[in-house]
């Protein structure tokens, strides 16, 4: 409606006084039509004005309706304590963040939970959709909050462990939380079979930082994951550390008494760890070798030969072991790369997708390593790498991989000189099978035309 239109109707006052006087005649239809053709927006003014007059306040929200005024629709139902009805008509004008706190006055903690993370209030919506009870929709609000702790330990819950291990290393040292979220990463390492890979992890911080009352579930954790891998003299010390800070505590006193009282049936240890029959338990002074066997992966692969004993140490404490079935795409092409891999046994076959085919590159074996071109920049994978039957690989996430090259630049120098080293040998590689591409066009023009290019 233009300006001539609006001075023909009248003042802002006129015009507000008529829509009441058609509203409370019942002529709402009329009320709406005429309110949809003003320039000005005066829908604020009859709210404050109205809106908790028991009389009118109904016939308005319906003429804010017809008018499609959906904001001021729920604007009168909320002056009006409708919460419910305010909420849904929020929706219907897309103010999710008003929606979303309708609804969380009636208690729909599920729809205001949908309506937080339609807003993009993720760390609200993911507390709501716990208390609902949703939790794989609170694990993913927790993660696009960047809650990498609270995220990694609900998907643990949900038994995603590979999805809960990747953003649990992604836990900052400094993070008040770092230490629980070590010991859940352990925990899911002990039930996939990585035990003596989750006692190191575990020792190694609780070494560092020390044993004190905010570090007793992580050392109750390593001694039951220390005597699942077999080691009753470790898991004796922690559990005697234990019981020294306090006495008792949950039930490492009946674990150590499993220990020491041959009268005691080590199967008295918690059900979730898995405790291996007294007869193939390896002696107390033996050494357990199921470590090294892991450990040798890394320290023998080409990428790290320049690398000693306490450079490849720091390095595998940060790895994690990663189980792939047949068939299981390791790294997808075209898609950002998540860290390095280490190939610890099986095989992979590495391809190029083009469109429809696929053009096999390379198989490789155990030792070989994939995907370091995304620690040095954030571009996207440039091939596919697919299990060939059962493959065991370790995976160095960019984000830890990171903080340890920040802090040793000696490391740091090591590592990029064997990535330097690992590209040149691969352009050697694709230059030789140019230069042979280049042979064999070269003998079949000779074939058939008799000449040379």
């Amino acid at each position: 409606m233009n300006q001539t239109t609006a001075e023909t109707l009248g003042s802002t006052g006129q015009i507000s006084t008529r829509l009441i006087e058609l509203l409370r005649a019942g002529s709402v239809d009329e009320a709406a039509a005429l309110y949809s053709r003003l320039s000005e927006d005066i829908g604020y003014l009859l709210v404050q004005k109205h809106a908790r007059d028991a009389g009118l306040n109904r016939r308005m929200a319906k003429m804010f309706y017809l008018a499609k005024d959906y904001a001021k629709a729920a604007l009168v139902f909320e002056e009006a304590g409708e919460y419910d009805k305010a909420a849904k008509l929020y929706v219907r004008a897309d103010d999710y963040g008003m929606a979303a706190e309708m609804f969380a006055k009636v208690e729909d903690f599920a729809n205001a939970a949908l309506m937080y993370e339609k807003n993009g209030n993720y760390a609200t919506a993911a507390e709501l959709y716990q208390q609902v009870g949703d939790l794989v929709r609170a694990a993913a609000n927790f993660e696009k909050a960047v809650n990498h702790f609270r995220a990694g330990k609900m998907y643990a819950e949900l038994g995603k462990d590979d999805k809960a291990v990747e953003l649990l290393q992604q836990v900052r040292a400094e993070d008040p939380n770092y230490l629980e979220a070590v010991r859940v990463t352990a925990e899911i390492l002990g039930r996939k079979g990585h035990a003596p890979v989750a006692v190191m992890k575990l020792q190694s911080l609780l070494t560092e930082r020390g044993l004190d009352e905010d570090g007793l579930d992580a050392a109750l954790t390593l001694a039951r994951l220390a005597l699942s891998a077999g080691d009753r003299e470790l898991a004796r010390q922690w559990l005697q550390r234990i019981l020294e800070i306090r006495f008792p505590y949950k039930d490492a006193a009946e674990l150590l008494a499993a220990i020491d009282d041959p009268a005691v049936s080590i199967e008295a240890a918690p059900a979730e760890i898995e405790i291996i029959e007294e007869a193939e338990l390896v002696e107390e002074d033996a050494p357990v070798v199921a470590l090294e066997a892991d450990f040798e992966t890394i320290r023998d692969a080409p990428l790290f030969q320049e690398l000693n004993l306490q450079e490849l140490k720091k390095f595998w404490t940060l790895v994690m072991p990663l189980d792939f079935r047949d068939g299981e795409i390791i790294i997808e092409q075209n898609e950002p790369g998540t860290g390095l891999y280490i190939i610890s046994s099986g095989r992979v076959r590495v391809s190029r997708v083009d469109e429809e085919t696929e053009q096999t590159l390379a198989e490789l074996g155990a030792g070989a390593h994939l995907g370091e071109m995304s620690l040095l920049d954030d571009a996207p994978t440039s091939a596919r790498v697919t299990a060939l039957g059962d493959v065991t690989a370790f995976l160095m996430p960019k984000d830890a991989f990171q903080q340890l090259i920040a802090s040793d630049d000696r490391l740091a120098r090591k590592i990029y000189q064997a990535f330097a080293a690992t590209l040149m040998e691969r352009l050697r590689d694709t230059n030789a099978q140019f230069r042979s591409w280049k042979q064999k066009k070269e003998t079949e023009m000779a074939d058939l035309f008799g000449i040379r290019e």
